[in-house]
């Protein structure tokens, strides 16, 4: 393994062509959570942290990798090759599903409706009161844009499971 430190590249992007030789691997790290890129160590990328680990071989960038998610679930890899193509990405199945999986978006889902419900109450009452409340109607509106917020995020999550499981099963491209 070698590490190259991210300010060492000389590029504003992680630029590694030149860096990383053909047949080698370079190996990227992300909040599985967040889906943002982070440092080796879990911190937040920056060029002054950020480390671009590069194998020789893919076996031993997936044991790397391995390694690192058993030893932090909320970390996950993304290997390259030398042309920048990403051949995979490891992460903790469990605590990666329950944030982006089939579950978390039914859980965003079920929330949506939940806030629509709400919002669609404290209208009702506002209205009923002859608009003297305008706590209802403010409180309301909030709720539905929260509730569109996450129906947004479920049904984005639940396209996004269908997608993948379609093209796992060979039925279509990505």
């Amino acid at each position: 393994m070698k590490a190259i430190d991210i300010a060492r590249l000389g590029t504003p992007g992680l630029q590694w062509q030149g860096v990383v030789e053909r047949g080698q691997f370079a190996v990227l790290y992300f909040d599985v959570k967040s889906r943002s890129m982070r440092a080796p160590n879990g911190e937040y990328l920056t060029r002054e942290n950020g480390v671009l680990h590069v194998f020789e071989t893919l076996l031993e960038a997936r044991r790397h990798c391995d390694a690192l998610v058993a030893q932090n679930a909320r970390l996950g890899c993304l290997i390259y090759d030398a042309a920048g193509k990403r051949l995979e990405t490891i992460e903790d199945e469990k605590f990666a599903t329950h944030y982006h999986g089939r579950p978390a978006a039914w859980r965003y889902t079920f929330w949506a409706a939940a806030l629509f419900f709400g919002a669609g109450v404290c209208i009702v009452v506002d209205w009923f009161s002859g608009w003297r409340f305008i706590f209802g109607m403010i409180i309301g509106v909030k709720l539905l844009t929260l509730g569109a917020f996450f129906i947004a995020e479920g049904l984005a999550g639940l396209l996004y499971y269908y997608r993948r499981k379609r093209i796992a099963s060979g039925g279509g491209k990505a």
